[in-house]
């Protein structure tokens, strides 16, 4: 330490107090980093918490986007299941209409309630079996709306997630500039 007195002894005695303080500070000017010109409130303790919080809830709003695009998938796949239950239903009851059906030709007909009804065209045996499975098909359009109204709800949960997923990345894009900030500045 006295090396350094005498040095600073000797400088303020050959070129006056003045000229080595405004030295001294110019040499310690040039050694410490500065921040950049607009960037300096990014490196504020604060704003790197609120950043960190921004990430967390960034992800937390991805995740759960994520899941709601899974749970509505998971209950279409339920939908598309029971569809195709009440297809095939509909087409053996169908089937058992048209074994109950007597006669040939244009002569054929059906007993409903203990009537003889005559089927004398395909238009009519077609509204027949149509009618034999009337619950059936009622049950099926009320799962064909579910599923039509399912892929909308699918389509409203894709579109959260994707504006989640962007907002996600602009967030990450803002903590990836105040790392490097940071990073710079140790």
């Amino acid at each position: 330490m006295t090396n350094l007195t005498d040095q600073l002894t000797i400088l303020v005695g050959h070129f006056g107090k003045e000229s080595v303080v405004a030295a001294a500070e110019q040499l310690l000017s040039a050694s410490i980093k500065k921040l950049p010109a607009g960037y300096d409130s990014l490196a504020q303790p604060d704003k790197v918490a609120f950043t960190i919080q921004a990430v967390d809830a960034a992800i937390s709003d991805v995740v759960k986007a994520g899941q709601e695009v899974d749970a509505a998938y998971g209950e279409r796949g339920s939908l598309l299941k029971q569809k195709t239950q009440l297809e095939t239903s509909v087409q053996l009851r169908e089937s058992e209409a048209f074994m109950q059906i007597r006669g040939e030709a244009r002569s054929q007909y059906v007993i409903i309630d203990g009537e003889k009804v005559a089927l004398s065209n395909e238009e009519t045996r077609k509204a027949y079996a149509r009618t034999y499975s009337k619950e059936e098909r009622l049950q099926l359009s009320q799962i064909e709306s579910q599923l039509a109204e399912l892929d909308v709800k699918i389509m409203q949960a894709k579109d959260k997630y994707q504006t989640a997923k962007e907002g996600a990345d602009l967030v990450k894009a803002k903590a990836h500039v105040q790392g490097n900030l940071l990073n710079f500045l140790s």
